[in-house]
C-alpha cells in the first residue's frame, strides 16, 4: 500500500502458501483494550473463543468456547460479549467468572455492542433490522429500535449528544443516530461508502468507520461536517474497529486473514491511496448487498486467462454452491447468484460468504441475504 501510515502487525498472520495456520485468532470480529490488565481482547466469529494479547504481542486463550463470537464491549470490570446466536454474555475481568447470561429469543445474528451512562446495553441485529436494549440490573431485555434500520451493524454511544450511532452493511449506509428518549431514527450523515461494519472514536472526537466493500477505515469529525478521509488501508475486510485512546491506536481486525493491525492515531495516510489489486483480478465486489432474492457478484480478469472458481460458503465455512470453476478469458465478468444451493433448494436468510480464486489470488467477501 502507498501510505504513510505505521501498521504493527502481530504474529500468527495466516500465510496460505505454506500451509501455516494462525494459532488463536479465528476470523477477529472485536477488539478492547483492557487497561485494568494491559491486554487486547478480541472475539472470533470463527471459534467462539476470547484471544488475550498481552503487552508483549503473547497471544493466550482467555476464555474458551464461551460463545463470543461478535462485539465486544467493556464496563466497568465487566466485559460484555454479543454472542451472534444466542444473546449476550458478560464476564468479569479478572476472574473470567459468567457475571450476566441474556437469551435474546429468535434472534440469530446478534453483532456489535455498547452501553449508555444509565446501566443499559445496546446490541445491533443486523438481519432482523433491528436494536435490542438490556438493563444491566435487572437482566432484562426488549426491542428498543426496529424503524428506519437497514441491516444495522456498527454501535457507538455517543455520550456528549446522548444518542447512539448506528452504521448499517448495506450499499451506501449513512451514519444514522437513534434518540434514547424515543427510539427514532435519523440520519446523521450520509457516507456514500458500502458494506460498513465497524464504528469508533478517538480522544478529539473524531469517528472511523470500516468499510468490507473498500478494505478501509475512514475518519470524520466530530461535527460529521466533513466528507470521510481515507485514514487506512488493509489488504483484507476491517471488522469491528477500536481505537485505544490510552495508547492512541487505531485496531483492525482482519477478518479472513485471521490477524490485528494497529495504527498510529497520529498518523493519517495518503487519501488519495489505492487498495492494491492482484494481476489475476480486479474489481471484486457484489450488488446489492444485502439482496433479496439474488444478487451479481462482478469481477474482472485482468491481465491473462485464468483458471477461476467462485464459490459460495455458509457461516460455517460449508460450500453452498460453485459458480465457476473454469478457464476463463481477459474481460469483466457479472454472476449471479439467486440464492440457491447446489441443489437447487433456496438456502434461508443470513450470512453468507463468496470465494474467489485466480491464480495465486484469493479473495473473500461478506454478503447477506434477507427474506
Amino acid at each position: 500500500m502507498k501510505t504513510m501510515k505505521i501498521i504493527i502487525v502481530l504474529l500468527f498472520m495466516v500465510v496460505y502458501s505454506t500451509g501455516l495456520y494462525c494459532q488463536y485468532l479465528n476470523n477477529p470480529e472485536s477488539v478492547v483494550y483492557d487497561s485494568l490488565n494491559s491486554r487486547y481482547l478480541v472475539s472470533n466469529w470463527g471459534s467462539g473463543n476470547i484471544v488475550q494479547i498481552d503487552s508483549t504481542g503473547t497471544q493466550s486463550i482467555w476464555l474458551s468456547n464461551a460463545q463470543c463470537f461478535a462485539g465486544l464491549h467493556i464496563r466497568d470490570s465487566v466485559i460484555y460479549t454479543a454472542c451472534r446466536e444466542y444473546g449476550v454474555k458478560g464476564f468479569n475481568l479478572n476472574t473470567g467468572e459468567n457475571v450476566l447470561d441474556i437469551d435474546i429469543s429468535g434472534a440469530t445474528n446478534i453483532n456489535d455492542i455498547t452501553s449508555d451512562n444509565s446501566g443499559n446495553l445496546y446490541v445491533s441485529y443486523p438481519t432482523g433490522d433491528a436494536i435490542y436494549k438490556i438493563n444491566i440490573a435487572t437482566e432484562q431485555s426488549w426491542l428498543f429500535a426496529d424503524s428506519g434500520l437497514d441491516v444495522p451493524n456498527g454501535l457507538y454511544f455517543d455520550e456528549p449528544n446522548n444518542r447512539l450511532l448506528v452504521v448499517s452493511y448495506r450499499t451506501n449506509s449513512p451514519i444514522q443516530e437513534i434518540s434514547l428518549i424515543d427510539s427514532i431514527a435519523s440520519v446523521v450523515t450520509y457516507t456514500g461508502k458500502h458494506n460498513l461494519d465497524g464504528l469508533t472514536r478517538d480522544a478529539e472526537g473524531n469517528y472511523y468507520f470500516s468499510s468490507w466493500q473498500s478494505n478501509r477505515v475512514y475518519r470524520i469529525n466530530s461535527t460529521f461536517s466533513n466528507s470521510p478521509e481515507v485514514f487506512s488501508t488493509h489488504n483484507d475486510d476491517p471488522a469491528d474497529i477500536y481505537f485505544d485512546i490510552e495508547n492512541n491506536l487505531l485496531v483492525v481486525p482482519l477478518f479472513f486473514t485471521h490477524q490485528i493491525e494497529f495504527v498510529s492515531g497520529t498518523i493519517v495516510g495518503s487519501f488519495m491511496d489505492q487498495i492494491e489489486e492482484s494481476d489475476e483480478l480486479k474489481n471484486v465486489y457484489n450488488y446489492p448487498n444485502p439482496f433479496n432474492p439474488s444478487t451479481t457478484i462482478s469481477f474482472d480478469v485482468a491481465q491473462t486467462s485464468s483458471f477461476v472458481t467462485l464459490g459460495i460458503y455458509n457461516i460455517k465455512s460449508q460450500k453452498v454452491k460453485t459458480l465457476v470453476n473454469d478457464v476463463l478469458p481477459v474481460r469483466e465478468y457479472s454472476i449471479i447468484w439467486d440464492g440457491r444451493d447446489s441443489d437447487g433448494n433456496q438456502v434461508s436468510s443470513g450470512i453468507y460468504f463468496y470465494k474467489l480464486k485466480a491464480g495465486n489470488f484469493e479473495k473473500t467477501k461478506k454478503m447477506i441475504l434477507l427474506k
